[in-house]
């Protein structure tokens, strides 16, 4: 606990007094040790990294740290030695990653990027670094953290950036599923009834779509799913796996 105060204060500190934030740091840096499940980080100067050589996450360069928006985590690194990059949170932590370049190299910023980059850095700090505070107040509750984060992620979703529409959709899926479950657990004399459809979710789903991110496929897969749309979510699910839909892969039907 002591450890993730201290790493939730640095993470302040370089969001409060840090210098402006970047996105295009290019290379492929590869991990010194055979141990780790995690083996090469390859940088696209446009703000997206794919990690062993297979999935492509978010990142970005603030105060010479690069943060990615990993799956469940996040994953820190510090610059070292002009061509390496330090793993500093937990699962990254023993390792370095180097590339063979002498230094780091990077591309010419793309034009109109720093909107997203600066919607990406309020993501990270409403999903990765404020339920740390919010979580860990001995006052209030899960429910009211929770209520703030989404009103938080509500706004990120209204200013376009698909991340922020992924945890609304994420909200509303949980919601309906854990509603067909107390239903299902309730007395037997309580009705079971179909999951209604909801046209703004359908909205949703499209919109994160229609922002360029393919998990949105996924996310309708999981809805048509459960409202009962088995042949429709098949066939969003196949078009999801041609668009480059990590989730679409390993949904089973």
């Amino acid at each position: 606990m002591r450890n993730l105060l201290v790493l939730v204060l640095a993470l302040q500190a370089v969001f409060a007094f840090g210098q402006k934030a970047s996105n295009n740091l290019k290379g492929v840096f590869k991990n010194q040790s055979s141990w780790s499940s995690y083996t090469t980080l390859d940088f696209n100067g446009k703000g997206k990294v794919v990690i062993n050589d297979k999935d492509q996450y978010e990142f970005f360069e603030r105060n010479d740290s690069i943060f990615v928006l990993y799956e469940d985590g996040p994953l820190l690194f510090s610059k070292l030695n002009n061509n390496q990059l330090k793993g500093i949170t937990k699962k990254v932590a023993k390792y370095t990653f180097t590339s063979k370049d002498k230094e780091f190299s990077y591309e010419k910023a793309a034009v109109g990027v720093d909107k997203r980059l600066d919607l990406i850095q309020q993501y990270y700090i409403v999903n990765y670094v404020n339920p740390d505070k919010l979580f860990g107040k001995k006052k209030g509750s899960f429910k009211s953290s929770m209520q703030v984060m989404r009103a938080e992620n509500q706004k990120l979703c209204d200013l376009d950036l698909d991340l922020g529409c992924i945890q609304i959709f994420a909200y509303g899926l949980t919601e309906k599923s854990l509603g067909a479950l107390s239903v299902l657990l309730a007395p037997k004399e309580k009705k079971v009834e179909d999951i209604k459809e909801d046209k703004d979710m359908e909205k949703l789903g499209n919109k994160i779509i229609n922002l360029g991110n393919p998990e949105g496929y996924g996310l309708l897969y999981s809805y048509y799913t459960l409202v009962g749309q088995d042949d429709k979510a098949k066939e969003i699910n196949e078009k999801g796996i041609k668009e480059g839909c990590r989730m679409c892969k390993s949904n089973k039907y």
